[in-house]
């Protein structure tokens, strides 16, 4: 994602490798200030300060919790504040302009060098001419990340009825004749299992960027990745959505497939053995089985169990708002995502039942605060004994984002995203050694690629092309 501001002084870009970031995960992007009739060094003696922070906010509906006064003194002082909203959490505060340039991997040192294809007569092959600039000379580029931690309870981006929840990256440019505000929004996704611990145990780095004007972000990059491929396909592995993604079985706190037995409150007889499989954990999209199994009524003892006629099953879910004044409790939207149905039959003829419930893709996910809770539920309902009674069971499910096929790569390969071994004993966030880059290697090679397009270096002719011209001109030297 990138949005750009253009004003009298500089242009302003901001890219977002990814669009949207896991609470406990990181959010990378880049932030490049050019002018066409100002060099680099320029640029950093016009602007007295950048200031870069994340901040999540909740914007209260006046409707279910009245007027609010303004709230938004986590921020700047001159910040433009708007009603009935709060600032929930905010990460430190960092200056771009302080930061220490970055004196290595500079695009004249690490730019692809003259080649030969081997097992062929080629002459040297040299880097296209437009490869050949000087990144200092024509902007300022900055990398940023934020670690957005796991143990604040921070709530994930929501859009519910009476509440909004949302995220922005907010930065503050300030010259001598003007200040500019700018307002990133991102999304932000409920936890994941790549993330387990807290990226940074200190609160004053949750923000941490470098400066590199002088190259890419990911600094040295293959010929291979600069050049564009023809016909490449790219295909991505979609797993299943029968029970959830199976990332999610991995976690023993999560079982997939839970068992019980239902008995008769006024009785004390067993009904049935009830299976719930994928409702610990679900997603938008997935779905889930309701298995009941009745034992055999052709002996004695299962004659003990009570005949069931009718079985039914709903998933369903309510938001309930929480006054912000005095607390109190009110339900401001219903939710049915599906129902499923078997009966009346015969109890001497059927042994087990499956119901499936499938949840839509628009469905919210849970979520509990102090001014709103998203539950979602399964909602089971028997009819048992001569009498027709119902009993009806209630099974509480967690729905969270899905995992992408990035993170689901991941998974597989069993690796870590967690950097809580880093002692931050010795932290400077101006010096460029301290930016972690171990674990957000994909996400810089996103950025480098959008940085070698808006600086005209990567190449506008296709790998094979260039290929094509070294061997005819090869061929003229050979003739002449």
């Amino acid at each position: 994602m990138t949005q750009t501001a253009s004003t009298e002084l500089p242009l302003v870009e901001f890219t977002l490798a990814r669009p949207y970031a896991r609470i406990g995960g990181v959010a990378v992007g880049m932030i490049r200030i050019s002018d066409d009739h100002t060099n680099g060094p320029s640029l950093r003696k016009d602007i007295e300060s950048f200031e870069l922070l994340l901040s999540a906010h909740c914007r209260l509906d006046a409707r279910w919790h009245g007027r609010l006064p303004l709230d938004d003194n986590k921020l700047w002082d001159d910040w433009p504040s708007q009603p009935n909203t709060i600032c929930i959490w905010t990460s430190n505060r960092l200056d771009l302009m302080n930061l220490q340039e970055r004196e290595w991997d500079s695009w004249q040192e690490v730019r692809p060098k003259p080649f030969t294809w081997p097992g062929r007569k080629v002459g040297p092959h040299t880097p296209p001419p437009e490869m050949d600039v000087v990144l200092e000379d024509k902007h300022l580029a900055f990398t940023f990340r934020f670690d957005i931690p796991i143990d604040q309870n921070l709530p994930p981006t929501l859009a519910a009825t009476s509440c909004r929840y949302y995220y922005t990256i907010l930065a503050r440019l300030q010259t001598k004749e003007l200040v500019l505000w700018f307002q990133i929004p991102i999304q932000v996704l409920t936890a994941s299992p790549l993330y387990t611990e807290p990226h940074s145990q200190d609160e004053e780095s949750v923000l941490q960027a470098m400066a590199h004007s002088s190259g890419l972000p990911a600094g040295e990059m293959s010929m291979s990745q600069l050049y564009p491929i023809e016909g490449r396909i790219t295909v991505h592995d979609q797993q299943s959505a029968a029970f959830g993604q199976h990332t999610y079985l991995r976690i023993p706190s999560r079982p997939m497939v839970q068992s019980m037995r239902v008995t008769d409150p006024l009785t004390d007889r067993p009904v049935c053995i009830i299976t719930f499989m994928g409702a610990s954990v679900l997603h938008p999209g997935s779905r889930m089985v309701v298995k009941l199994d009745f034992p055999k009524r052709f002996d004695d003892r299962s004659r003990d169990w009570m005949p069931v006629f009718q079985v039914s099953a709903c998933l369903d879910g309510e938001e309930t708002t929480i006054r912000f004044r005095d607390g109190q409790r009110t339900r401001a939207r219903a939710y049915l995502f599906d129902t499923a149905h078997e009966g009346p039959f015969d109890p001497e003829c059927v042994e087990s039942i499956s119901l499936n419930l499938i949840l839509p893709l628009d469905a919210p996910v849970t979520v509990k605060t102090d001014h709103v809770e998203v539950n979602i539920r399964c909602v089971v309902d028997i009819v048992v004994g001569e009498d027709y009674r119902n009993l009806r069971l209630e099974f509480p499910c967690e729905v969270v984002h899905p995992l992408s096929a990035w993170e689901m790569k991941l998974m597989d390969e069993n690796e870590t995203l967690d950097l809580w071994e880093i002692d931050y004993s010795d932290y400077s966030p101006t010096d460029p050694s301290w930016f972690p880059v171990v674990d957000i290697g994909e996400e810089l090679n996103i950025l480098s690629l959008h940085l070698a397009d808006r600086c005209q270096i990567r190449p506008y002719k296709t790998y094979a092309s260039y290929h094509k011209e070294s061997e005819h001109e090869a061929q003229s030297s050979d003739n002449l």
